[in-house]
């Protein structure tokens, strides 16, 4: 026996306008659904596109064009509309940045020198290396010191100096052998005359 099978094909086109859904407390509900390929030409306004690509994620009509801006059919008479609102992202705050901590600089400390009158070099003693020195400064030779805040010979001294010129052994305003005689005398422990108001050689001043 044969068996004659006939198969109907039978074209089906249909179209999907809407999709139920429901809501939590049981209510459907329909959502917007893509219905075909619509173009600008397609809506009254721009408004009306713009509501149709809102409604359809994506812009599966192209309704954007190429700018990609989120506005549909920009060419279109309005009634016009920019879309959703999108929501403004404010910018992180930047962090308070830290102001680097300064390293306290340790104070210099400030240079003791105690004077002795008659010591011309400064290095602390009155002896007849300063008498040398206050002979070769007679003479217009050069003069070394120990330290560079030692004064020079025949410098002015500060106003509250016990004599304003420095080398004068005597006081006696100008700086000669004699001075440098004084000196010689006061290192072999003999007495040495001064003027009045004039210190001591080898008294601190």
């Amino acid at each position: 026996m044969r068996t004659a099978i006939l198969a109907i094909v039978i074209p089906v086109s249909f179209t999907i306008l809407a999709l139920a859904t429901l809501t939590p407390d049981g209510t459907p509900t329909t959502l917007a659904t893509h219905s075909g390929d619509l173009d600008c030409g397609d809506f009254p306004n721009q408004k009306a596109a713009q509501d149709h690509m809102d409604a359809h994620p994506g812009d599966p009509d192209n309704l954007d064009g190429n700018d990609h801006d989120g506005l549909a059919c920009e060419t279109l008479p309005c009634p016009c509309s920019t879309g959703a609102t999108p929501t403004p992202t404010n910018p992180p705050t930047p962090s308070p940045t830290k102001s680097p901590t300064q390293t306290p600089q340790p104070s210099a400390t400030p240079y003791v020198w105690a004077r002795l009158w008659g010591d011309i070099d400064c290095s602390n003693a009155v002896n007849p290396v300063d008498s040398l020195k206050l002979l070769r400064s007679d003479a217009g030779l050069l003069v070394s010191y120990q330290t560079p805040e030692c004064p020079h010979i025949g410098v002015a001294l500060p106003a509250s100096a016990p004599n304003p010129t420095w080398g004068d052994i005597d006081c006696s305003g100008q700086v000669n052998p004699v001075d440098s005689l004084k000196t010689l005398r006061h290192d072999g422990g003999l007495s040495v005359d001064q003027n009045p108001g004039c210190p001591d050689v080898g008294s601190p001043t």
